[in-house]
């Protein structure tokens, strides 16, 4: 049975998907509002009168777009692992040895670090994810597809039939872990030190 995409993921918690400029207008005033939500209040606390409060229109409304708050949250993660699977597309396609192999896992470090620095909520929508089983699930399908991408590079650069898909999954963990960890120190100097750090360990992952 084909696995869903991500978009197919999202598009199962849509009510009515939004085709016109004003309706993708509109939800997109849902998604900032829900951003802005679980920045201040968390995934937990914050409730569809909130989002609706914040995006400036009635709880009806959102509902014609969206099943719940869970499915707003579906939208929000089909987003972050978009650009989570264009990175993956991007550093690792054109690997073809050991020392790409290496490069693309530390420049993976480097623009994970900064997509979660150019916009501090996504901490906090992976928190949110994580308390629910269905979100957590969809993350770690997702991850598995970006996965997929780097074990094909990993098999290339090794000469190898088939790469280590394990290997993969991890590696987007541990660097979506240290992204998130950095990002709790205000200063440079520390977010930098967790940067070097997981550089050597992702390394080390994609090379053992």
């Amino acid at each position: 049975m084909r696995a869903k995409t991500m978009r197919e993921e999202a598009e199962t918690y849509y009510r009515r998907k939004p085709t016109q400029v004003r309706s993708i207008r509109r939800v997109a005033q849902v998604l900032d509002a829900t951003r802005e939500g679980i920045l201040d209040s968390g995934y937990d606390a914050l409730t569809m009168h909130e989002i609706a409060s914040r995006a400036g229109m009635q709880r009806s409304a959102i509902y014609r777009y969206f099943s719940g708050k869970p499915a707003i949250m579906v939208s929000l993660i089909e987003l972050h692992h978009a650009d989570i699977h264009t990175l993956a597309n991007r550093l690792f396609a054109d690997v073809v040895d050991r020392d790409g192999l290496a490069r693309a896992a530390e420049d993976l470090v480097q623009a994970y670090f900064q997509l979660f620095l150019d916009d501090p909520v996504l901490p906090a929508i992976w928190m949110g994810a994580q308390s629910a089983p269905e979100l957590s699930e969809l993350c770690a399908r997702q991850n598995a597809r970006a996965g997929a991408v780097i074990s094909k590079a990993m098999a290339r650069a090794q000469g190898a039939q088939d790469g280590d898909q394990i290997k993969a999954i991890l590696l987007l963990e541990l660097v979506g872990a240290a992204a998130r960890l950095a990002l709790q120190s205000k200063d440079a100097g520390p977010r930098d030190q967790v940067a070097a750090t997981a550089k050597k360990s992702a390394v080390a992952v994609m090379l053992s």
